[in-house]
Formats: C-alpha cells, structure tokens, sequence
C-alpha cells in the first residue's frame, strides 16, 4: 500500500509533505529554512495539490488546501489530511526548484514523529494540531485553520534562496515489503538418510505484504539432547560469515521455536508442521532487505549428542618430585574423550598416604600462561561430598572422600565415564596444547606433576 503526494508551484510548495511528517502542517516544520516567504514583498501560493496513489491511497490532502503569509510573518494554512490506519511509513521525497532537482531522499516518517530531537516549539505546536506522535497511526482526519498559525520571522533571511517554483514529489510505502519478496529455490537434507532433523521438500518461506514471514512445510526429528554446531551464509556464490551455534542454548532466540514442544533440547522423536498463519515481524529488519537482495545459500551443520568432534589428547605425564612423592600417576594412564561427550579414563593412582594436601595449578597454553590457582585438596573433598554429583565420582572413581588419606591405589578402567556435557562450550576455548605443571605440599612430602594435554579442534574447513 501507498500514499504519494505531488506538488508543483510557482514561489513556494511545501517541502516534505504527508508523507514525510504525516500532516500537511508539517511542511512547514520539515524546511522551515528553505521554502518560506515573508513580508517585505514575499509572497506563498499553493498552485496544485495531487493525491497520485489513486484511490487505495492511505493518506491523502485535500485538493484546495490554502496558505497565507501575513505581514507579520504568520503563516495560516486551511485545509484538512486524512488517513487510513497504519504501523509504518518510509517516504522518498524528491524536491526540485525552477525544474532542477535540488534535492532526494528517503525517510522513516514514524521515527520522525515519535524521535526525541524534536525542538520543544516544534513538538508543541504538532501537539496543539493533534499530530500523531508515535506509530500505529489510527483512521483519522488533521484539519488546520487560519486561527493556527507558524511564524517564521527567523527564517526570513534565507526567503531570497527559497524564492522561485519549488514542486515536491512524495511517495510512502505503509505496511509493506517495498516490493521484495522471498523465494526458497532448494532445500537439502544434506546430512542423508542418518539426519537427526530434515525439512519436508515443501518448505517455503514467505514475506508478506505487511513486511512478516511466514512458514511453510513440516520437520521430522529424532531424539536429541544436544544440537551444536556451524550455520553459513553466502551471496550469489560468495560466503558472507560462518559461526558456531549453539541451539540449545539460543532456545527461544530461535524464529518460531515456540513451535517445538518443550523447547530446543531435549526432544523425542517427532514430526510437528509450521502453521502458515502464524507471522514472523521482520519490520525491523526491512532496511537491511536491499542489502540482502540476491541468492542467499543458508547451510546448518549440527552435531547431536557429540562432543562436537573434539579429541583429547594427553602425550605425556611425568612424576617430577622424586622417590619421595607422595602421589604417583601411572605415566602410561590415559583419557580419552568419546563422541557423546563423555570421558574414559584408564589410569592407576597410588598413595604412601597424608594428611594435608595444599595443591597449586599452573596452565600454560600455546606458550603463555592462563591460569594459576592455589586448592586445599582435603577442603575440597569435604565439600564434594555433599554435593550429589560430585560424590557420585568420587565413589566410581574409588577417590577418598575425606582427609587423612591412608596408603592405597585407585584404577579406572574403560567401563568407568563421566560425562563432559555441560562444559562442552568451554571446549572451543580449551583447544590447544596445554602444559598443566601440579605441585602439591603435604605433611611429609610433596606431589608434582606434569602433564603435557592438547585438545584439537574440529576440521570446520571445507
């Protein structure tokens, strides 16, 4: 839907028009500087008045709108503008001067009512002509007399500049998509006949008239508790960005996600449908729609219930404090991190026994150190053993739960996994090569470790 006004005059026509600040009365507010006349011989007279956007015009201006310029530089206008209701207006002006454009431009015209830089004098006197500050707009009529007046005594010394035929052509797009429009060429389940989540081949998309997307087509999915992964996007054949999401914890951030029962994670095996009736707001994206004008490839590659496609590796451990270590650590042991997440560990630990144990951490990482800290191990134990989780490892694990520590050996074997789910995010930080230096003071002795880890990334190239 449009309005469109056209003005052309022999002296002076208004500058910005309906479009630009909705109201005939805001011509003059909207180029107070450029097209005003005055006493001292200066003369306005509106010549023609043309509503071009036929009869499903939203706004239109009556055709025998009048302005007078009074000897004290009043300007008194009669005359009445009427509208159909409305959520949006984006005006483009052209305004030219004895035949020469002068001027274009394009402007949002419910930013303009509502914005804050309005002058005061400005805002009272839309105010007192009942102008709409702010968006939706209802079904409505302005209607200005000769009692209402704009003086413009300040700006007589630019009438010389503003003197001549100005015609001033105005066109607004209310609640629409400026003519863009939305159409999926191919969808691909690309992850084949093993896909956790595919798209029905009459998946469509569309943008409506009123600037929303709605949707089309159905999703079959199977179980998943987890769903990370890259999404890409490129133009006419050129990648523009690609990142790493993250879907379970963008939850509701997710168009129409609502749509899924329970959310984005977990779910259970199911088929569910857009309902084309249920609509996207995308107006505030509408300006970035010419930007996006093209073929847009859209690829998402999910990972369900993995880690992602990291590994751990551990390439060696060394018992640094001599024979009289209190703690050794089989330098054989190993950990390995499984597809689901979880972690295997086949190691043997063995004890003379203690009854302190204060331990301080150094990571260095590619070279540079990231991380120093200072535990009290005993401290810790206590404490984890009332945490549910926590002792639920320390008894797999066959770890003392408290302090003193009596002279023993504690093996894990393959059978034994812990699951690394909830810190998968931190894995992208963590990759890398990593020296872990571990020295722990106890009350006969001492423990040092060193531990040479690395955890490589993923291959997202390609």
């Amino acid at each position: 839907m449009a309005s469109r006004e056209c003005r052309t005059g022999s002296h002076l026509i208004s500058a910005n028009g309906v479009g630009v600040r909705i109201a005939v009365i805001l011509f003059w507010t909207g180029l107070l500087g450029v097209a005003m006349a005055c006493n001292g011989g200066y003369k306005i007279r509106v010549k023609k008045i043309e509503n071009c956007a036929g009869t499903d015009a939203i706004i239109t201006a009556d055709q025998n709108f009048s302005v007078v310029l009074t000897k004290n530089c009043d300007i008194k206008t009669r005359g009445c503008v009427r509208f159909k209701d409305f959520k949006t207006g984006n005006a483009k002006y052209t305004i030219s001067k004895d035949g020469v454009q002068v001027m274009q431009g394009s402007t949002d015209i419910c930013d303009q009512a509502s914005r804050p830089r309005r002058t005061e004098n400005i805002a009272e006197l839309l105010r007192g002509l009942g102008v709409p500050e702010k968006c939706p707009i209802e079904a409505g009529q302005i209607c200005t007399e000769p009692s209402q007046v704009v003086n413009i005594n300040r700006f007589k010394q630019y009438l010389p500049l503003a003197r001549g035929a100005i015609a001033v052509d105005v066109a607004v797009q209310h609640d629409s998509k400026d003519g863009f429009s939305i159409k999926v060429n191919k969808v691909e389940n690309c992850a084949g006949a093993d896909g956790i989540i595919t798209l029905s081949e009459d998946t469509a998309v569309t943008l409506q008239d009123d600037c929303s997307l709605s949707l089309k087509g159905c999703v079959n999915l199977k179980a998943f508790n987890t769903a990370a992964g890259t999404v890409s996007v490129s133009k006419n054949g050129k990648e523009m960005f690609k990142k790493q999401i993250d879907a379970c914890k963008m939850g509701k951030k997710i168009p129409f996600i609502d749509s899924l029962p329970g959310g984005v994670c977990p779910q259970s095996d199911n088929d569910f449908c857009a309902d084309p009736s249920k609509k996207l707001p995308m107006e505030r994206f509408k300006k970035m729609m010419g930007i996006m004008k093209g073929t847009l490839g859209i690829e998402v590659n999910l990972d369900h219930d993995t880690n992602g496609g990291y590994q751990m590796v551990i390439h060696s451990i060394e018992n640094c404090a001599g024979e009289g270590q209190i703690v050794t650590i089989d330098p054989k042991s190993t950990v390995t991190l499984m597809e689901d997440c979880t972690v295997m560990s086949k190691a043997t630990a063995r004890t003379v026994g203690f009854k302190t144990a204060e331990m301080e951490v150094t990571i260095t990482k590619n070279g540079l150190p990231v991380l120093k800290e200072n535990v009290d191990i005993c401290a810790n134990l206590e404490e984890a053993s009332d945490n549910k989780e926590a002792a639920e490892i320390i008894t797999m694990f066959g770890v003392p739960d408290h302090c003193p520590v009596a002279a023993s050996e504690v093996r894990t074997d393959e059978s034994q996994t812990y699951s690394l789910e909830k810190y998968k995010q931190h894995l992208l930080v963590a990759q890398g090569r990593s020296i872990i230096d571990v020295l722990v003071k106890h009350d006969k002795g001492e423990s040092c470790f060193k531990i040479d880890l690395e955890v490589i990334a993923p291959n997202l190239i390609g």
